[in-house]
């Protein structure tokens, strides 16, 4: 339902229930897993979401509200607000700013998942966090446009898996509060339709409270990553899109660097068709973006598409 106000905004209600469940089979593997009692499952995903939304269409401060409110069966209700808006300070700068609350139930590899390295545990509860962010969007002469963006949030008993010892298998818990700050600028330029170049920068914080055990996730980040990615066309009608990124990646073993290359050269065969060539970690980096699970090395893939 959407209401219009007399000074242009437009308020917008309603409810959207929502139950989802898994399929017998899905039950089945579950129930065979972990011996979980089969409504259990079904309780897991059971949830009713309500949203209201405030928009305000004013020319010079345009805003915008949210409230969702999301209700499970086993773990409660969970209000979550949100507020940004935007701020035209001359005809070329734009400010920003935005905050939000989240709430993110545990998945069911978090609660249920076993293996022999890993075993969740049912008791896993969820998490809570508040976000905010603040920027300007500035246009630059001859069409270039950068962006700048100072980003904070708040997380509260964020879900780690931990063991005591390499020999232990790793487990589910609400571990600590997690605080991160970061910064973001980037710079782009288009050219053409077909033709653009950008570059962008990150950095990143995380202060998070020690614990005793082995950590998997917590303090696994990249607290700097440079990016820088360009698409044109050359003669014949081929299109080339290079893309290139470092990243230094920190974690409790220590830091790593490694630099990523992949790119796309693709061309249009007659009308209907589009032939593209993909290449991905193309310096053939070993790099690990999850502790412990190694990503994939260079390679090339082929794909062709047809369109009507």
């Amino acid at each position: 339902m959407r209401d219009c106000l007399e000074h242009g905004g437009e308020l917008e209600h309603g409810v959207q229930p929502r139950i989802d469940r898994f399929s017998e089979e899905t039950l089945r593997q579950a129930h065979s897993m972990r011996g979980m009692p089969r409504d259990a499952a079904c309780e897991l995903v059971r949830c009713m979401q309500q949203f209201v939304v405030w928009h305000d269409s004013g020319d010079q401060v345009p805003r915008e509200s949210l409230l969702r409110v999301d209700h499970y069966s086993e773990f409660g209700t969970s209000w979550n607000p949100s507020f940004g808006a935007g701020w035209w300070a001359a005809s070329s700068i734009r400010l920003r700013g935005s905050i939000a609350r989240a709430f993110r139930v545990p998945t069911f590899t978090e609660r249920y998942y076993s293996d022999p390295a890993n075993l969740a545990r049912e008791d896993v509860g969820p998490e809570t966090a508040w976000a905010e962010e603040g920027g300007a969007d500035i246009l630059l002469r001859n069409g270039w446009f950068l962006q700048a963006s100072l980003f904070a949030r708040q997380d509260d008993d964020v879900i780690d898996w931990l063991r005591a010892t390499t020999a232990d298998r790793w487990q589910t818990y609400n571990v600590r509060d997690v605080a991160t700050l970061g910064f973001e600028v980037g710079i782009r330029k288009n050219f053409s339709p077909a033709a653009m170049m950008l570059a962008q920068y990150t950095a990143l914080d995380v202060d998070a409270a020690t614990v005793t055990q082995l950590s998997k996730y917590v303090l696994d980040y990249a607290p700097h990553s440079v990016t820088a990615a360009a698409a044109f066309q050359l003669p014949a009608g081929l299109r080339v899109a290079p893309r290139i990124e470092y990243r230094r990646r920190s974690r409790a073993t220590g830091t790593s660097d490694y630099v990523l290359l992949d790119a796309r050269v693709g061309h249009r065969i007659g009308r209907r068709f589009d032939l593209s060539v993909d290449g991905t970690n193309l310096f053939d980096a070993d790099y690990e973006e999850i502790a412990g699970v190694a990503m994939p090395g260079a390679a090339v893939s082929v794909s062709l598409a047809f369109t009507r």
